[in-house]
């Protein structure tokens, strides 16, 4: 029996597109598209405050024509590798240039 591969990061809100993160890709989980990590051009991450609260975002830009945002509606962090999302997509984008 194979082991299952870990993921690092699973992304579960409501009403919204979940994704999961591996190592090598992400999977937008409606649609069951893998996006490899040398396909994201830039990550930028957004603040956006409301009346009584602040939401982290990220938006990543994916290479090709027509360019292509996809928008994470929260920043998780995972405490075994000590990283939050944004830092860690920062760090497998660095290993594919």
């Amino acid at each position: 029996m194979e082991k299952e591969e870990e993921i690092p990061f699973k992304i579960r809100p409501f009403l919204v597109k979940g994704f999961d993160f591996y190592a090598d890709k992400f999977v937008i989980l409606k649609t069951l598209e893998e996006i490899p990590y040398s396909m994201i051009e830039d990550i930028d991450s957004v603040y956006l405050q409301d009346i009584g609260s602040t939401v982290w975002k990220i938006k990543i830009s994916l290479k090709g024509t027509p360019k292509r945002e996809i928008e994470i509606p929260y920043v998780p962090r995972n405490k075994k590798l000590g990283l939050d999302l944004f830092t860690w997509l920062n760090i497998k984008v660095g290993e594919m240039d």
